[in-house]
This record gives C-alpha cells, structure tokens and sequence, in this order.
C-alpha cells in the first residue's frame, strides 16, 4: 500500500509548501485540508496550518511539536531512549 503522502502547493504569490507524510498505510494517518488560502495538517491531538499569516501549530507533541521550528531541545528530551 502507499507509504508516503507528498503535497506541494502555494498559500500565494511568496509562500510555498512541501509535505511528506510517511508512515505505514500513509493515507490513513494523517490529513490534510484546504480551506481557502490556508492548509491544515491533522492527526490525533495535533493541528499544523499554513496560511497567509504564518505557521500555527498546537498539539500535544511528539511528530508535531516546537521542535520543528527549530527550537533548541532540552537535555531531558535528548536523554530519552
């Protein structure tokens, strides 16, 4: 089955995106809408938008969490194993 979801696409004229979803049966675990100029990516307990505006994101961590943006991680986090 499809592991691997791609999206490429423009908010506008200056904003352009590229996602990947990879999983096991991709299809099935993440999502993703359109509404007017903005795109939102979803799974249990996360939401990532892209609009006009900027990048928002809420969600209880894990794939989808502030270390996306390049954050700097706390040791306790770098300790995990």
């Amino acid at each position: 089955m499809y592991q691997e979801v791609r999206l490429h696409g423009h908010i506008d004229d200056t904003i352009e995106y590229f996602a990947t979803a990879a999983a096991r049966d991709a299809y099935r675990c993440y999502f993703y809408e359109t509404q007017g100029d903005s795109l939102r990516f979803f799974s249990p307990g996360n939401e990532f938008i892209i609009d006009k505006d900027g990048v928002n994101h809420r969600g209880n961590g894990g794939s989808f969490c502030e270390y996306m943006f390049g954050v700097d991680q706390p040791l306790a986090d770098l300790a995990k194993g």
